[in-house]
């Protein structure tokens, strides 16, 4: 079994050998840490031909994965479902006056059980741990939704900006930008200026074959409405952090 980050895959991926020739007792890849793209999903299952790819989901503080999924060979979803709670785990979609919202209503995702943590060690803020329905639970931040009985993760909350009086969700235009057939991978991130308001979107591209940013925007364009069309900037790779995710901030630095 391997453990990684969708973004490690990536990487891994740009050498050819990195197939089933190379790691031929290799039976299953398990996801978690970040969004898992069907790009990524069909090109391992095009270098090895008997794996399963399972997607999960969980935060540090509910003690790693606690959802998955096993994404079928021939699949055909936009976004991965990120799958079925593990047992004693309920996960609940919520407003913001923690009402539960019905399926396929997008909103933030809580997590209760014997898996959440007590809370940070030291000063820090321990507002996110909370009880609900007399259990320990943690509002993780991510938005998500229901559908069919399984959850979906659509995007960090801190991804929904206001920009232009407009409310955007950063996702929704990375979604778009996958969609184009020369892109690889798409990041789609913010710049603030020096009242702290944001100044631009951004989105940094890699491509999978040469196109240009005219053509790119201009395709973009009829999928999306101006006000959410970012600046575009193509890039070679994509940075890691530490953890094995993509590095947004050194994105914004080289930018």
């Amino acid at each position: 079994m391997a453990v990684m980050t969708p973004s490690f895959a990536d990487l891994l991926m740009i050498d050819k050998a990195f197939n089933e020739d190379l790691m031929p007792e290799l039976e299953t890849i398990l996801f978690c840490g970040e969004k898992l793209s069907t790009s990524t999903v069909s090109k391992l299952y095009s270098r090895f031909s008997n794996i399963k790819i399972i997607n999960t989901y969980g935060p540090t503080e509910c003690t790693f994965a606690v959802t998955s999924f096993e994404v079928p060979r021939n699949n055909n979803y936009e976004n991965i479902p990120i799958g079925i709670s593990k047992k004693d785990v309920k996960i609940y979609i919520v407003d913001e006056n923690m009402n539960k919202l019905s399926e396929d209503q997008t909103g933030e995702i809580l997590i209760v059980g014997k898996s959440v943590a007590d809370g940070y060690c030291g000063n820090v803020t321990k507002k996110s741990f909370i009880e609900y329905e007399g259990q320990k639970a943690y509002l993780t931040g991510d938005l998500g939704y229901i559908h069919d009985g399984l959850l979906y993760y659509k995007c960090r909350k801190d991804k929904q900006i206001k920009y232009k009086g407009y409310r955007i969700e950063l996702s929704d235009i990375e979604n778009n930008l996958q969609q184009i057939n020369c892109i690889e991978r798409a990041v789609v991130t913010t710049k603030t200026g020096k009242d702290n308001k944001i100044s631009n979107i951004i989105a940094f591209v890699k491509l999978k074959e040469e196109n240009t940013v005219e053509n790119i925007r201009k395709e973009l364009k009829s999928k999306i409405p101006d006000y959410m069309c970012p600046k575009i900037k193509i890039i070679e790779e994509i940075p890691l952090n530490k953890n094995g995710k993509c590095d947004e901030k050194k994105l914004l630095e080289e930018y």
